[in-house]
């Protein structure tokens, strides 16, 4: 038996992220960052998935909001935008909005346009 075949390895991105540490949606409110790639893991909590955005140059892995699940769940299905994110394309643009229906502060993501260097 060639238990191998078990492997369930779709990275999107080459990206080593071994020592990049973990930082919440919320502390990038009002910034706009580029990234360099991304990948989705399963959210124990709500038993859905998460997406996790990587900023290789500050060895950050950002928690992102559930709400922006269905512009990363496009995003994947597009091969030119995967590429676009490949050569650091695409920018995140964080905001902070008030949940009526939660009664609570919340951070929003939107995608940019990233500024080439």
């Amino acid at each position: 038996m060639d238990f191998r075949k078990f492997n369930k390895s779709n990275r999107l991105f080459d990206i080593d992220t071994t020592g990049f540490s973990f930082v919440k949606a919320k502390d990038f409110v009002g910034k706009t960052i580029v990234i360099d790639g991304f990948y989705k893991q399963k959210n124990d909590l709500s038993g859905g998935v998460q997406y996790i955005a990587i900023n290789a140059g500050s060895k950050q892995l950002i928690n992102l909001p559930s709400t922006a699940n269905d512009m990363f769940i496009e995003l994947e299905k597009d091969n030119e935008a995967i590429d676009a994110v490949r050569n650091c394309e695409l920018a995140l643009k964080f905001t902070q909005y008030h949940s009526k229906t939660y009664n609570k502060d919340c951070v929003g993501v939107t995608f940019e346009n990233a500024t080439p260097f």
